[in-house]
């Protein structure tokens, strides 16, 4: 791969798939009937999708980079917590605000909405052998990472908390030791269950108990959208972002 990369940006969608309305229970349901593996055949990945209420209907398979192999595997985690948090009996949630549930349901269908956006960018980038980058999914892990949740409210009060560090632009791939992103950070911050390696992102095998304690420090805050109070602008200049210092051929 040549080192002088001409990006091919396409213009974000910034924080706009992220629900201007709490989501109704309904919406909840509907999204949450679709489950997502990754599944390896040879030297391909692939990220599952199967209806979960027709186990007897193949699933779909998008196929996605092996370099984004490890990221993937943690993705559908943050969504089977969120899932589980919000089917919680009354009995075992009751330390769960109105509010906590609520930003929770938005970050939901969030997680979905990312997946559902990221899909084409993956397939694209499958079918390539160089060093791609999908930054709408980097920015999300990375976001996941520092800032554990994805309101916008929440990663703009962060960001202006950190400015040495630019979420839109952090390289995911070789941020931290080993060049992977540090999950430390998610660890210390947030809780080593809500991290889910110990359960190795298995939600079946992960403490309820402990991930409601950590649901609860994450999501202490109530945040209200800022789009739907700031006037309307035009997002930064994407063309103009240099993303992981331009060594990647950018897809989306």
């Amino acid at each position: 791969m040549s080192n002088e990369v001409v990006p091919r940006y396409r213009k974000l969608p910034s924080g706009s798939l992220f629900p201007l309305e709490v989501p109704e229970d309904d919406d909840i349901e509907t999204r949450a009937g679709t489950t997502y593996r990754v599944v390896t055949s040879g030297s391909k990945v692939n990220i599952e999708w199967q209806d979960s209420t027709d186990n007897t209907r193949q699933g779909i398979l998008t196929p996605i980079p092996a370099r984004y192999e490890r990221l993937v595997r943690r993705f559908p985690w943050r969504g089977d917590v969120l899932a589980a948090l919000l089917c919680c009996q009354q009995s075992e949630d009751s330390l769960i605000t109105w509010e906590m549930r609520e930003a929770m349901k938005s970050n939901l269908v969030y997680f979905f909405n990312v997946l559902d956006f990221c899909r084409p960018a993956f397939r694209e980038a499958a079918a390539t052998n160089e060093d791609v980058a999908i930054r709408f999914f980097d920015i999300y892990m990375v976001e996941e990472c520092f800032v554990g949740r994805h309101d916008p409210s929440a990663v703009i009060l962060w960001q202006r908390d950190h400015p040495e560090m630019n979420l839109r632009t952090t390289d995911v791939f070789t941020l931290g030791e080993n060049n992977k992103i540090d999950w430390e950070y998610a660890k210390v911050h947030f809780g080593q269950d809500w991290d889910g390696k110990a359960a190795q992102w298995n939600i079946r095998t992960a403490s309820t108990t402990k991930l409601i304690q950590d649901g609860i420090n994450i999501f202490r805050e109530w945040f209200e959208h800022p789009y739907a109070q700031l006037e309307q602008g035009p997002d930064d200049d994407e063309p103009e972002r240099i993303y992981a210092g331009g060594k990647y051929s950018v897809i989306l």
